[in-house]
């Protein structure tokens, strides 16, 4: 049967490195997901998933990481950032701003940021049931069970696919770290606390500006 933990724990180096047990991850996971299972990623072999039916048929040697609902606090910190950023790009004719569930697919992976933007250069990239291969800026949530994902996974994935902007939001720091893709990887440009107003060059003279003690209200 699988393997299922609460969170991203430990597992064999050997299993996390083997080309082949990644692939079997991947086509796992690319079959189960249009069926009966609420996956949420796919994570260079880690499949994260909020729940698993009672009779799932899950493979000999499948790997999977339960992970928990996020909090209220990280649902109200998500709709108000989600609501900025998709206002100020309306207004602006910007492109467009996505939020999870939406799957970005980088290579074989496929990650949910909590908020995504695709500027009109890039909308191309959104199909059917995906977006394909890039996003102008991703903005992860940070949760209890999420952090190390997305502290270190999820930020070599999005700096290895060249996304340009990555924001890290904590709810229980109150703060908004910003990351600008340089040739050398990511480089913090930016940390804003509760007490100030975030601002974020979009480009053309378009700056989105958000006071973080009403998004951390």
């Amino acid at each position: 049967m699988a393997t299922a933990t609460k969170s991203s724990s430990t597992r064999a180096l050997a299993k996390r490195k083997s080309a082949e047990w990644i692939e079997r991850q991947r086509k796992f996971y690319e079959t189960m997901r249009q069926n009966d299972f609420d996956f949420i990623e796919f994570l260079n072999g880690d499949i994260v998933a909020r729940a698993l039916p009672e009779n799932a048929a899950i493979p000999q040697g499948a790997d999977i990481i339960l992970d928990m609902p996020t909090s209220i606090k990280h649902q109200e910190v998500q709709s108000e950032l989600l609501y900025a950023l998709a206002k100020f790009v309306k207004e602006h004719s910007l492109g467009k701003v996505y939020a999870a569930p939406t799957d970005l697919r980088l290579g074989k992976n496929i990650v949910q940021p909590d908020i995504i933007f695709l500027s009109n250069e890039h909308l191309h990239r959104v199909k059917e049931l995906e977006i394909a291969g890039y996003a102008d800026l991703v903005v992860e949530i940070l949760s209890k069970t999420s952090v190390k994902r997305d502290r270190q996974t999820k930020f070599r994935l999005y700096q290895t696919a060249k996304i340009p902007s990555y924001w890290i939001v904590s709810p229980d720091a109150k703060q908004i770290e910003l990351y600008r893709l340089t040739k050398e990887g990511y480089d913090m440009t930016a940390v804003y606390c509760v007490d100030e107003t975030l601002r974020y060059d979009f480009g053309n003279g378009k700056i989105f500006e958000c006071a973080l003690n009403a998004l951390f209200q």
